[in-house]
Parts: C-alpha cells; structure tokens; sequence
C-alpha cells in the first residue's frame, strides 16, 4: 500500500513540475515564423503601410486590442504608458505598437485619436480582417468577435489576448502578462534585451 502511495506522489510531482516548467517557459524568448509576418501589410495611422521590418532595430510592444474595449484595453495600455516614463534614453529602443482587432469600427484617424490619449508614441494599427488575424496568429494571439451575423450595430464586444509581446523585427517574441503593474512591466522591459538575445 505505501509504495503504491510513494508512485502516486511521485506520478503527480513530475506532472506538477512538467506544468510548472511550461508556465515558466512562456516567459522566455520564443521564436515565431518570420516569413509569416514578413509579407502582412497593416495600416499606419496616415494610412502608409507597415511592416514588423519598419521595427528596425527597436523591440516592439506589439499589444492587440480595440479602441471600444471598455476596461482591459484602456487599463494595460495605462499601464504602458507610466512603465515608459522615467526611462530616461532607454525609452527610445522601444516602439509601442496598438493593433485593433476590430477593424469594422476602428478607423485608422479613431486609433490614431484613441492612443494618444495613453502615449503619443504609441503606433496605432490596423488593416484587413485576413492581415490582423495572420499577425495575431503568428503572435499566439486570439480574438473572436461577438457578433451576430445580419447586426448592424455598434454594440458588441470582442474577447481577445490582453497579454503584451515584446518583439523584434528578426522573430523573436516574449509574452508579458498584462496583470503586471507598471514597475513590473518597466522592469521586465529594461531587462528585455537579455531575455531577447541582444
């Protein structure tokens, strides 16, 4: 009977630790198919293309939400925009990015209007319904818009990933929780270039 007991102890604490490890994992540097991004073309604010190439050599922090979400988007984006401050010259390796994943609403000139209020250097984005979904799937990141077919209203909500990505232009990917206060995230993106490789 007690080794019986002993297995079953030793079954779950290599399962707990196999589930520990895949939480932890996700807070390293993942790599993402480039060639998936590479080619999708999204919408700047003046209606100019943008590429994850036009990151240049600055990291991303690529959020995707939608401008009439009306709690998550507004917080975590409040929560970038204090973690930017007081970073002095380090502030500048870095582009915030907005991708609207509600492109029926949100018009390039309301993101354009929306961002500003958290950080005028916040690049708001969107494009074509297939171009969001491609980079938000190359990212892991998910939405569903709460829709009925045949509504024509404005009155509907779109479920998405809250969770920040920190990126660079080569494929390179780190997932921060959007639950992190703004210490915790300028932390985590002071110490990006070390969690990036660079």
């Amino acid at each position: 009977m007690r080794t019986w007991i002993i297995r079953i102890c030793a079954v779950l604490a290599f399962a707990a630790t196999v589930v520990a490890v895949f939480l932890v994992s996700d807070h390293f540097a993942q790599k993402w198919e480039t060639a998936l991004v590479r080619d999708i073309s999204l919408n700047g604010p003046d209606g100019n293309a943008w590429h994850i190439d036009d990151l240049g050599g600055k990291m991303g922090i690529i959020y995707f939400g939608y401008t009439y979400c009306p709690d998550v988007c507004p917080t975590a984006l409040n929560t970038l925009a204090i973690a930017l401050d007081d970073m002095g010259a380090a502030r500048e390796t870095f582009q915030p990015v907005f991708v609207s994943v509600d492109p029926d609403r949100d018009s390039p000139a309301l993101i354009r209007d929306y961002v500003a209020q958290f950080d005028d250097a916040i690049l708001g984005l969107t494009g074509p319904p297939a171009q969001i979904a491609e980079f938000a799937r190359a990212f892991g990141a998910t939405y569903v818009i709460r829709k009925k077919e045949g509504d024509t209203s404005d009155d509907y909500i779109v479920d998405h990933t809250a969770n920040f990505f920190l990126a660079t232009a080569n494929g390179t990917r780190v997932p921060l929780p959007y639950t992190y206060d703004p210490d915790e995230l300028r932390t985590n993106l002071l110490n990006a270039p070390t969690r990036l490789g660079r």
